[in-house]
């Protein structure tokens, strides 16, 4: 087996539908998805640098790269004078988490350490993100328990019997008192975790098919890992996509952004394949790949 290290454990930065993305994700080895302009985060199997100032932290799951940088970046905030950010958990991981990271700090003779506190969450629950942001979780399909997130914006419509009127008219029957508007609710960025794409037969399947920005793991890309194996893991391989989108799951997303890539590929391995396989399908510009920036 080759290991490619060089250049593979950098943060990307993408726009995907006007998103600001900043992030990375290696699958067995770390992944971190950063909307700064939010001050989110979805996982944080790698704490890098960037990820210090990042306010809120949602976990998907246990496994060790969606998760081994907690401590790492709790103490950068705690160095830098910052205060906790805000973590959270499925209700069963959120005490784990916690006993890492006070095992972790006794381990290293941390003197005095910050308290650091993992709020549980779960499908149901609403965090208020900023402004107009809310945040969901769903339900992913792991072989352990998942999470996913989204991100849902709330906006005011203007009622189809008042499109196309003046404004001055509009104003006006704001000021007696008619309902010119009504609300609106968009799913502007889903996260599902380590899943396996049974994920879109489930209740979580209208929110990942209708977010304007999918971040969708893709575990497996060659023939190595069959769909049918890479399916019993709880993972997705790219001819999973691909039937998916034949059948037009995707049709509602603006941009899927493809991460998780296993580390046995090289970033150009995983790229050339992917690319192959997407040419020419209904995917081909609206699906990115999280890998590194192609040499020039």
């Amino acid at each position: 087996m080759h290991i490619h290290e060089n250049g593979r454990y950098r943060d990307r930065e993408l726009v995907l539908a006007n998103h600001t993305y900043r992030g990375q994700s290696v699958g067995s080895e770390g992944t971190c998805h950063q909307f700064p302009g939010y001050g989110v985060m979805f996982d944080v199997g790698v704490a890098s640098l960037s990820s210090t100032a990042i306010p809120r932290v949602f976990v998907t799951h246990g496994h060790g790269d969606h998760v081994q940088g907690f401590v790492k970046q709790a103490l950068r905030r705690d160095i830098r004078g910052l205060s906790p950010a805000a973590y959270y958990a499925q209700e069963e991981d959120a005490p784990l988490i916690e006993e890492m990271h006070r095992v972790q700090l006794k381990l290293a003779r941390v003197r005095n350490p910050e308290p650091v506190r993992v709020s549980p969450i779960g499908v149901g629950s609403e965090v208020p993100v900023d402004g107009n942001l809310v945040l969901r979780p769903f339900r992913a399909v792991h072989r352990v328990p998942t999470l996913g997130y989204a991100l849902w914006s709330r906006r005011r419509k203007l009622l189809a019997e008042h499109v196309g009127k003046p404004g001055k008219e509009i104003a006006r029957l704001r000021a007696e008192g008619v309902a010119i508007d009504e609300a609106l609710e968009v799913p502007e960025v889903a996260y599902c975790g380590d899943t396996s794409i049974r994920i879109l037969e489930t209740d979580a399947g209208d929110v990942v098919r209708r977010a304007r920005l999918l971040l969708l793991e893709c575990t497996f890309v060659d023939d190595e890992s069959s769909p049918k194996d890479t399916f019993r893991t709880g993972h997705v391989h790219i001819e999973h996509v691909l039937d998916a989108a034949a059948q037009g799951a995707f049709d509602g997303n603006e941009a899927v952004l493809l991460t998780h890539f296993s580390a046995r590929y090289s970033p150009e391995r995983a790229r050339e394949e992917a690319t192959r396989r997407l040419r020419g399908t209904a995917l081909e510009g609206k699906v990115h790949l999280l890998l590194p920036e192609e040499r020039r």
